[in-house]
């Protein structure tokens, strides 16, 4: 019993032992090397796309809000990224109980081209990045008066934004991203899905 006992504790040992060593052998294998690396190689092409979103709903009313983002980029160096990148957004509220202190309704929506730079500090599996951008924000979409009666606004201005994520490495071309994005300016007094989903995911995919 004892001997048998030992046989079926050494074995899933060894077993496990065996696996560890081919995992570090693999792992130090040029090809991972190559994985990590490739994506981010001078002269290569970037195709990403980010978002988020939001709702809430109460008793008296209902909100909600998302906004999406793709962008292509073009490795100008190893680890530098620059490109354009076209953020669409909508941002809504509406009243679900019509009371005589309801806060108005308003629908908008915005439209961003923005030129971008994106740096990655490392090219590991796991490599953060930092991301400055600039551009023009145009808004449109109607709102209620104090009366209840809608209608039509529209804005436009000029923004700048800056980011920080973290790409996690999916396979050799694909990685997914985590960013979080804040406006150093903008001038529109209009409600924008666009600036206010800061925390946002995305997909990277390179061309090289």
């Amino acid at each position: 019993m004892f001997r048998s006992f030992k046989k079926n504790v050494w074995l899933p040992a060894i077993l496990l032992a065996g696996f560890e060593i081919r995992a570090q052998a693999s792992f130090s294998q040029p090809y991972a090397a190559e994985r990590v690396t490739g994506q981010l190689q001078k002269k290569s092409t970037l195709i990403m796309i980010d978002g988020a979103g939001g709702m809430t709903s109460g008793v008296y009313r209902k909100s909600a809000f998302w906004s999406v983002a793709p962008s292509a980029g073009y490795l100008v160096t190893d680890g530098l990224a620059a490109g354009l990148r076209l953020s669409y957004g909508q941002d809504l509220s509406e009243r679900k109980i019509d009371t005589a202190t309801a806060v108005p309704d308003y629908h908008y929506y915005s439209l961003a081209p923005e030129a971008f730079a994106r740096y990655y500090i490392t090219s590991y599996r796991i490599r953060p990045f930092v991301q400055l951008s600039a551009g023009y924000n145009f808004q449109w979409g109607t709102e209620e008066d104090s009366k209840k009666a809608e209608y039509s606004v529209k804005a436009s201005n000029a923004i700048g934004a800056a980011a920080g994520g973290i790409t996690f490495l999916l396979g050799k071309r694909l990685t997914f991203d985590l960013m979080y994005s804040h406006r150093l300016f903008a001038g529109s007094q209009l409600a924008d899905a666009n600036r206010r989903t800061k925390i946002r995911l995305g997909f990277s995919w390179g061309i090289f």
